[in-house]
């Protein structure tokens, strides 16, 4: 989903149509269609008038929202899984573990894009006021790149993919999320690790930082959205609080369940007799699923 300038909102996906959409509104203003593929991603120009989609048919679409034909950018392989759009380019990355940006407002039949190789397959692309390019690798890394596509650092973020990226309003910080559950804070200038968020430890699949640059929000595989305190790494609302203890403390003493063989031949790892067990009080019991490990 994106929102656009005029309070409407786009939204697509495995159809690989975008729908146009007033708030309020029960049916789509328009539907924009045309890729032949599930759409990934959505971003909207700085200027507001073009709407840019990333498919897996492999191509980017940067759609006029006055009307017109969409402007077509293709060249990867595999799967488009982003795209954004800045003051100074397009830049749309996929599977294929490629980057490829464009000059924004560049004109059909211009040269050609910057494409820039990674050595891992990327999930997720920032892009600074001054115009860097942060990209999240399958391998848990982060690469830095200049403008221009040169290489300007790397950095850890963690043993596990990362899949969603933001950079704060002021450049300072660089937030990272793994499928892991963890998120990463970067700092932009020293290119280290500064600390490191953990929640419920299911994947984190979106970041996004408020206006202060302080505050980080966080949205998960538990359907709920936390928020940090990205500076010190504190959660800022009582939910991220752990409870300390055994979480099957409150039914000690709960008899649970039993697993109990068969009669005639003695096994819990499924009955070789054909014939089920059964309880003391006569009622029939099944034998162990023989999938079961350690019995």
């Amino acid at each position: 989903m994106a929102l656009l300038r005029d309070g409407r909102a786009a939204t697509a996906g495995a159809d690989g149509r975008i729908a146009i959409w007033t708030h309020g509104k029960a049916e789509p203003d328009t539907v924009l269609e045309g890729q032949t593929a599930p759409i990934a991603a959505l971003a909207v120009s700085p200027d507001g008038t073009t709407l840019a989609s990333a498919s897996w048919d492999q191509t980017v679409r940067l759609w006029p929202l006055a009307g017109g034909a969409p402007r077509v950018l293709e060249g990867h392989t595999q799967n488009v899984n982003g795209v954004l759009r800045s003051l100074r380019m397009v830049a749309r990355w996929s599977a294929s573990a490629t980057i490829r940006a464009f000059a924004s407002g560049r004109s059909r039949g211009s040269s050609a894009p910057t494409i820039v190789a990674m050595p891992s397959p990327l999930n997720a692309v920032a892009i600074g006021g001054d115009g860097e390019i942060v990209a999240g690798g399958a391998d848990g890394r982060l690469y830095f790149l200049a403008g221009d596509g040169t290489g300007a650092g790397e950095v850890a973020a963690g043993p596990k993919p990362v899949i969603s990226i933001a950079i704060s309003p002021d450049g300072v910080w660089v937030a990272a999320a793994s499928i892991g559950g963890s998120v990463a804070v970067i700092d932009r200038k020293t290119r280290g690790l500064a600390r490191t968020l953990v929640g419920p430890g299911l994947p984190v699949w979106s970041v996004a930082f408020l206006p202060d640059s302080r505050t980080l929000l966080t949205g998960g595989a538990d359907n709920i959205i936390r928020r940090w305190n990205a500076v010190t790494g504190d959660p800022v609302d009582p939910i991220l609080l752990e409870t300390a203890g055994d979480p099957l403390a409150a039914y000690a003493g709960d008899r649970g369940a039993d697993v109990l063989p068969c009669l005639r031949c003695l096994s819990y790892a499924g009955c070789r007799s054909g014939q089920q067990g059964r309880t003391h009080a006569g009622r029939p019991v099944r034998p162990a699923d023989r999938n079961l490990a350690g019995l």
